[in-house]
């Protein structure tokens, strides 16, 4: 799976949320095979995650957004997509999970592709790492805050077994 952090507008979330609730929770028994090693972060912890994100201008080649909802029950549910000539020319559901063993996970499905899910390896909520060495690529997924309330996103892994890693520089947005 090949996939890039992105996002759809507001208008669109709730459908988008409703039909990822429906189709996340059935898939949630397959699991990363990576144990998570994190301590137990809660989505409280997580949450400054929620909002409307964009790519920062004129230090992205990319044109995407992302939007996560706060924690509802157990769960964060994102909506992503990257623009290309003004079209979305991709676009993926995203879930952030506590499990009742309290581990958190990535559950990720792009358009036209299979579900992937990413385990929580970090232990600081301002760096969330969530790893799946199983996937084709990424095998590492990272949301890190920075200090003047950014965020960059970084996908990393092997293509054709060489190193390959993609950097997202994102801001906040208003998301009406």
């Amino acid at each position: 799976m090949n996939i890039t952090c992105c996002f759809l507008g507001r208008a669109a979330l709730g459908l988008v949320l409703m039909a990822t609730a429906l189709t996340a929770s059935a898939s949630t028994a397959s699991t990363a095979s990576t144990a998570s090693t994190a301590s137990k972060l809660t989505l409280n912890e997580i949450s400054w995650l929620a909002g409307c994100w964009k790519a920062k201008p004129d230090a992205s080649r990319f044109n995407n957004m992302e939007q996560w909802s706060k924690p509802f029950g157990n769960a964060m549910m994102g909506v992503g997509a990257e623009l290309k000539n003004g079209l979305v020319a991709s676009w993926e559901h995203m879930k952030i999970e506590a499990g009742n063993d309290g581990k958190i996970q990535l559950l990720i499905r792009p358009h036209n592709q299979k579900e992937a899910v990413f385990a929580l390896t970090s232990n600081k909520a301002e760096s969330l790492v969530f790893e799946n060495p199983e996937n084709s690529f990424p095998q590492k997924v990272t949301y890190r805050k920075e200090k003047d309330g950014s965020m960059e996103i970084r996908i990393d892994g092997k293509v054709k077994d060489k190193p390959h890693a993609a950097l997202f520089p994102m801001v906040r947005m208003p998301c009406d």
